[in-house]
């Protein structure tokens, strides 16, 4: 997941995020969404790789076996499925290993009328809780100003592509792919 520095604050009931702009009277609603790998879902679907490779080596195996090929020609080729279906699982185990390694995010989402929109992406939950904080209070106060710069992380495949969906309320959150 890369990341950049960005500035956010508010002042004269506009509140900034980067290269973006929303007036406080707009904003219906800021929260912390929690960002979780989906670590489950990368098990089933390592366990899916596994099962597709064994048969895939039981099927070229069970080919070279009946084929009318010499025996030398049979053991060489017996090495190259060996290899290649090596090669695979040694793929499926890494992309296991970095999907289980991944961390939680926590994402700033600010809602208006719209669409709910990522403003800033975290690891570190206490920043984002500060940043809503500040907002709740800008909205509540007019006068109320801050500014700060913060580490905003965008990952690009981070989810499987980012993107926080909110329907109708925090129970139904969930990341979309873009």
């Amino acid at each position: 997941m890369s990341s950049k520095e960005i500035n956010i604050g508010v002042s004269g009931g506009i509140l900034r995020v980067g290269g973006e702009a929303y007036p406080l009277h707009n904003i219906a609603r800021v929260q912390n969404v929690e960002l979780v790998p989906r670590r489950g879902r990368a098990v089933a679907s390592f366990a899916k790789q596994i099962l597709l490779w064994a048969v895939l080596a039981a099927g070229a195996g069970a080919g070279l076996h009946y084929a009318d090929l010499p025996s030398s020609d049979v053991e060489t080729y017996t090495q190259y499925v060996a290899i290649g279906v090596g090669t695979l699982l040694l793929i499926s185990v890494v992309k296991l290993l970095i999907a289980l390694a991944r961390r939680t995010y926590y994402a700033l989402v600010i809602e208006t009328s719209g669409i709910p929109h990522t403003a800033v992406i975290s690891p570190d939950k206490d920043v984002v809780n500060g940043l809503v904080h500040h907002i709740l209070q800008a909205i509540s106060n007019p006068r109320y100003t801050f500014h700060e710069t913060v580490v905003h992380h965008h990952g690009d495949n981070y989810f499987g592509g980012q993107h926080v969906s909110m329907h109708g309320g925090s129970n139904n959150v969930g990341i979309q792919g873009r």
